[in-house]
């Protein structure tokens, strides 16, 4: 991928990020850049065509992360223990790679494309199923039947988008170790 693409979808992304998709004109993403509007053409034909780059980026990103974040355990409560203390540091801020936290960007973006068929929000919804298949991953790794990681991806799922709305919206800065005490008590039930 060249450079200068790279540039615009990560600008993009801050961008995006920060202030909302339609909050955000092209010409802001190009003087946070430094970006000719010709090289941004070359690249993408539209800004809808950006922004579905910039959800591809993000999702790669966050589930790279996450991902790394999750290898350590190896038991169900030790998974359970590195996602909520991940999205802990995410959301106060300690992932210096991480922009300053204002929520799930994928739920943020889902609201702004609100029609369940636009191509954004299908791919917005894939990214939650993908983190998923990543919980569902490594308690498959860890042996559990399948009955008992359905059930456990779900908990950790509500929990995980309970803790990211409650840390955003309400600044509730307990709601990470509270979701890591309640997967915690479900799991060892």
């Amino acid at each position: 991928m060249s450079s200068k693409r790279q540039q615009l979808i990560e600008t993009a992304f801050t961008e995006f990020y920060r202030d909302g998709i339609h909050a955000v004109g092209i010409n802001q993403i190009l003087t946070a850049s430094g970006i000719a509007k010709k090289t941004l053409y070359t690249h993408f034909d539209s800004k809808e065509n950006l922004v579905l780059d910039v959800v591809d980026y993000w999702d790669n990103t966050f589930v790279d992360w996450l991902a790394k974040r999750l290898a350590i355990a190896d038991t169900p409560t030790e998974l359970s223990d590195a996602l909520f203390d991940a999205l802990d540091d995410w959301q106060a801020n300690k992932e210096s790679t991480f922009p300053e936290y204002r929520g799930c960007f994928f739920v943020n973006t889902a609201a702004e494309y609100s029609d369940p068929n636009h191509p954004t929000h299908v791919r917005c919804a894939q990214h939650k199923r993908r983190v998923r298949a990543l919980l569902d991953f490594y308690l498959n790794e860890m042996d559990v039947a399948q009955s008992d990681r359905s059930q456990w991806c779900d908990t950790l799922c509500l929990l995980k988008e309970g803790v990211i709305s409650q840390t955003h919206i309400e600044r509730d800065s307990g709601a990470p170790a509270r979701a890591k005490t309640l997967a915690n008590t479900f799991l060892n039930a």
